[in-house]
């Protein structure tokens, strides 16, 4: 049986867009994929209404599916979670899509097969072809009992998935466990993420074996580490032969998709490297990279230390003897640099007030300063705060880490041991559920102190072209760090331009003239 090429990249390629695309770049990827002769594209997620915003894509509206079936000749799929679903909540969600997608794809844990079967088989009973895709390959690829279960599965349903969830497997493992089901007459399908760069391998290795059905993504775009290119198979199948591939379309298409993947960082790099080695799950890498900012250096080292026995450095815990005090947190923003000689004249008149760096990017403007001062330890602040100064030896402070136990270890310089400390926080007081960002430990600072006024500067915020992607993701989660705070008791005043609504704002020249 022909191998069919099936392009999942509105469905993985969400997790960097939220699930929203361009109309108009949709439109240039149908025609790409109907030009370069994809027999099926997974479009997008189903799913039951969630509480946070998700896009389009997350949900594929019926309009939205009618709207591209009118677009793509091939065949249309979706993918559901069984997680988010039963047997009783399927119909009403896959009833509109009767007539309108071929093929419904359930992603399934290893251990949840029969629950998941259950659902499918609902799916099944309405007309649509089924697919499971069995998350985790590369724990089960060798155990006989689940590829038993497989081999039972595969009579139910029309294509059974071996998903490479940690791009952890090897090409000698995808061709045993697809062989294996192969010879038991089952269909078998291929997704391979691309975490130790063997997707292409893998996804090739898995077509020898007989796999019928196989994924990829432009430019690779998906989770974490992404995927197998959708060019690259295109070009390693059928580079050498006589089988045309429309580079002029396809070439458009990833030229407009590198742009995206220049904003939002997909594809392998050591920390996907590691995890993928582990079996670790890329989501939470993903999040450590792409969210929290965080260098590779200290993914790196946070994943070895997750994955070894060895326990986490402790610190102590930050207190105050005198609190009430009043409190500046200094941001990264611009306007430090450009209002520093106010912020310096007014800070001299305050030699008991509490300087926070919530980045220490500024911290050498004001390191002549008297006050004390404190600097929030998160992703790469110490690599920047050594760019501040001449020596260690010349750095007059503390640091402050979130408190333990820490998703990420930081990376602290031994010449600041015996001056790190950890914010302290429970349900009750507690600036956020995720102490973790620079600006939830510096008010977790400020609040530990007591202090009745906390001002800021250099949060300036981001808006227009700038309010995307990540920074609206932070700018976001500033807003309800501030919020929380003014619910804790402390107001919030902003002495430097601040697109944040949840700062008050204020002036530092009416402090100084």
């Amino acid at each position: 049986m022909t191998t069919q090429f099936l392009d999942c990249t509105l469905r993985d390629g969400g997790y960097y867009t939220n699930w929203d695309f361009d109309e108009d770049l949709v439109s240039r990827y149908l025609a790409a994929m109907q030009a370069t002769g994809i027999d099926v594209i997974e479009i997008g997620y189903r799913n039951p209404a969630h509480p946070e915003y998700k896009g389009e894509y997350f949900y594929t509206p019926v309009e939205r599916i009618q709207w591209i079936q009118g677009q793509f000749d091939g065949k249309l799929a979706i993918l559901i979670d069984v997680k988010s679903v039963n047997a009783a909540s399927i119909r009403p969600l896959l009833e509109p899509l009767q007539g309108s997608v071929d093929m419904i794809r359930f992603a399934a844990k290893p251990n949840d097969l029969q629950g998941a079967l259950d659902v499918a088989l609902v799916a099944q009973s309405m007309g649509f072809e089924i697919a499971f895709n069995v998350m985790y390959f590369s724990d089960w690829w060798s155990n006989q009992e689940t590829l038993s279960t497989l081999v039972d599965l595969g009579q139910h349903v029309n294509v059974v998935y071996l998903v490479d969830s940690y791009g952890a497997a090897y090409p000698a493992q995808v061709a045993t466990a697809v062989s294996t089901l192969v010879q038991s007459k089952v269909k078998v399908g291929f997704h391979g993420h691309n975490n130790l760069e063997l997707a292409l391998a893998n996804t090739l290795e898995a077509i020898r074996a007989g796999a019928i059905l196989v994924d990829s993504t432009v430019t690779g775009m998906g989770r974490g580490a992404g995927n197998l290119k959708t060019e690259l198979l295109l070009t390693s199948f059928f580079g050498q032969s006589n089988l045309p591939v429309d580079y002029k379309s396809l070439s458009s298409l990833v030229a407009e998709f590198e742009v995206l993947r220049a904003e939002y960082g997909w594809g392998t790099s050591l920390p996907y490297m590691v995890a993928g080695a582990k079996s670790f799950p890329q989501g939470k890498v993903m999040d450590w990279i792409s969210t929290r900012y965080y260098p590779l250096e200290e993914v790196v080292v946070g994943l070895a230390t997750k994955l070894s026995s060895k326990p986490a450095k402790s610190y102590p815990s930050l207190t105050f003897s005198n609190k009430t005090r009043e409190c500046l947190v200094v941001g990264g923003g611009a306007s430090v640099v450009h209002h520093v000689r106010a912020l310096r004249k007014w800070i001299n008149t305050k030699p008991n007030m509490l300087l926070v760096f919530a980045s220490s990017r500024h911290f050498n403007l004001f390191e002549a300063t008297s006050n004390d001062k404190i600097v929030v330890l998160v992703g790469n602040e110490s690599d920047r705060l050594e760019r501040q100064l001449d020596s260690w030896n010349d750095f007059r402070g503390c640091c402050v880490l979130p408190p333990a136990p820490r998703e990420i270890p930081e990376i602290v310089p031994s010449a600041l041991e015996n001056c790190v400390f950890e914010v302290t926080s429970d349900k009750d007081q507690s600036i956020s559920v995720d102490i973790s960002s620079h600006t939830a430990v510096a008010l977790q600072t400020c609040l530990l102190s007591n202090p009745e006024v906390v001002f800021t500067c250099g949060y300036d915020g981001y808006v227009g072209s700038h309010f995307v992607g990540k920074t609206k993701e932070v700018h976001l989660e500033n807003e309800s760090l501030f919020l929380s705070a003014k619910a804790h008791g402390m107001r919030c005043v902003s002495l430097t331009p601040t697109s944040y609504n949840h700062l008050e704002e204020s002036s530092i020249y009416g402090l100084t003239s």
